[in-house]
């Protein structure tokens, strides 16, 4: 497969945002993420305030964690099947309620289960990351050339999402009052029902129930009601899942990394701005990515991304300094958000339209699940070896990735080689 874009440069993005309801979905779509990062800052200041421990506070974030993971699949298929429209505003309603019942027990002082209680109720979300990236695939259904730069556009705007939204948290919480990032949160939400889940006009048409029907074909099998392809997991899918769970380790695994070297040097305050190396030159990354109309193969940039990200990041077992340590992110940074959108981009040419928000759901589980085990093994490795230790885990992460990538290559070369939009979605509106 190969892309082709009509314009050039950032005017690729201009371009995309005058689309009819492309601004007002893409925009409000990441406004209803900003709970993400205001809650978690949120809870973390306000557990730790109110009852003095980081544990539960670690807790109830895992809790929250597991949850999405196990809820996340089931939410995609619901909206899959009966469209975004419909199911989008009663979950939305429901994150509320789930809100403001740990805002009151934060505030009331509940005891420390009904705060992990609130934790599995936060942990049920609405999916908007999945759901812009089906708008964009069903609106760019006549010009596939342009999804690379819809994705890369999406992603910059989501990571940005992240680098404002934990520090406008920790300000809330700590000078304005300490639920105020709850209050924020409700905010976006609302905002987000109003400008996306009640604009539908670029909404991919529901698949309806999944059944089968009760006469026998001629081969002696019933026959799928709702078109298209409906396997899901298949070798390259799979593959991608596992590269997300090495992914996901491999973020978590940076973080942890950097911020026990920064100790180590006597310069914790300094993690942040070295986190934010990584960020700033994956968002960087994403916009030069999503600026050029490539016209190599998918395939071949999705390894070359991997490959830049595990050498890149190996080179941190080299550095003793945190200037050092900035450098090689930002390099590793610059090929990350590239290759997330080739990821993505993958998953549309492997998945049935029909299981498309699932499928985003799956990757985003599948990368919580990552961070899970990176809490896990990167820790370790930290109380056994200091940051070095946390460094090799972040390495080992990189590499197994490309090395699943490697094993899988031929499938996904193979997915590259169909169209870069689904038949079903191709055929949606006639």
């Amino acid at each position: 497969m190969t892309d082709h874009g009509h314009d050039g440069g950032l005017r690729v993005y201009a371009s995309l945002l005058r689309l009819p309801h492309a601004s007002r979905s893409v925009i409000t779509g990441v406004i209803g993420q900003f709970p993400y990062p205001f809650l978690g800052m949120g809870l973390l200041i306000g557990i730790r305030d109110g009852y003095g421990s980081y544990t539960l506070a670690g807790v109830v974030s895992s809790v929250m964690a597991l949850t999405s993971a196990f809820t996340g699949p089931v939410v995609g298929r619901l909206i899959d099947t009966y469209g975004q429209r419909r199911v989008g505003p009663p979950l939305a309603g429901f994150w509320i309620f789930s809100i403001l019942f740990m805002s009151a027990a934060l505030h009331l002082h509940w005891p420390a289960w009904v705060i992990v209680m609130g934790g599995v109720l936060l942990g049920t979300s609405v999916p908007y990351s999945s759901m812009i990236r089906g708008r964009w695939t069903y609106v760019l259904r006549q010009r596939p050339g342009q999804l690379n730069s819809a994705l890369s556009l999406t992603s910059t705007l989501e990571e940005m999402m992240w680098v404002i939204g934990n520090p406008t948290a920790t300000v809330l919480a700590t000078s304005v009052a300490l639920l105020s990032p709850m209050a924020a949160a409700i905010i976006a939400i609302l905002i987000s029902i109003w400008g996306f889940l009640l604009d539908d006009a670029i909404e991919p048409p529901p698949t309806g129930p999944r059944h089968r029907s009760a006469a026998p074909a001629a081969a002696g099998k019933a026959e799928p009601v709702t078109g298209g392809k409906e396997q899901l997991f298949t070798i390259g899918f799979v593959a991608l899942l596992a590269i997300q769970v090495a992914y996901g380790a491999f973020i978590a695994s940076t973080n942890v990394s950097v911020v026990a070297l920064s100790e180590e040097l006597g310069m914790p305050g300094s993690a942040g701005l070295v986190i934010a190396c990584f960020s700033g030159a994956s968002m960087l990354g994403a916009i030069g990515y999503g600026a050029r109309a490539w016209t190599s193969p998918l395939w071949i940039r999705f390894y070359v991304g991997m490959t830049i990200v595990a050498a890149g990041s190996a080179l941190l077992l080299f550095t003793h300094s945190l200037v050092s340590a900035a450098a090689v992110l930002f390099v590793a940074g610059l090929a990350q958000a590239p290759t997330v959108v080739n990821v993505n981009q993958l998953l549309i040419s492997m998945t049935p339209s029909s299981r498309f928000t699932e499928a985003m759901a799956m990757l985003g589980a599948m990368f919580v699940v990552g961070m899970a085990v990176s809490n896990l093994v990167s820790g370790r490795m930290v109380d056994l070896l200091g940051s070095h230790g946390g460094m090799l885990s972040l390495v080992g992460f990189a590499i197994s990735a490309l090395i699943i990538g490697l094993i899988a290559m031929r499938p996904i070369r193979r997915a590259t080689t169909a169209p870069s939009i689904p038949k079903e979605i191709l055929d949606g509106d006639q």
